[in-house]
């Protein structure tokens, strides 16, 4: 992408960290082909993705795939105790 390109998108500049933090609602490769365009464009140091994944142990290859250029990790989601149905909270990845 050409320099005026990404300063009529607002990116900033290189000395600053930028964060983005991301409700995907779903996630596909549509949607990460977009992700990877908005990390771009805005110089993203860090990327928070809020979304329920159903596999836990294929999550971290599946990023890999997705965003072979960055570095990611994921954090679980976890139910109150007692809590035996319903989403978890706070997963993050």
């Amino acid at each position: 992408m050409c320099n005026a390109i990404k300063l009529f998108l607002g990116a900033t500049s290189n000395d600053t960290l930028n964060f983005i933090s991301y409700n995907s609602t779903g996630i596909d490769t549509i949607k990460t082909n977009w992700i990877r365009d908005l990390i771009y464009v805005n110089s993203a140091s860090f990327v928070n993705i809020q979304e329920h994944f159903s596999k836990r142990k294929t999550i971290d290859k599946y990023f890999n795939i997705e965003f072979p250029e960055h570095n990611s990790f994921v954090i679980p989601g976890f139910r109150e105790s007692g809590q035996d149905s319903g989403r978890p909270k706070g997963g993050l990845a």
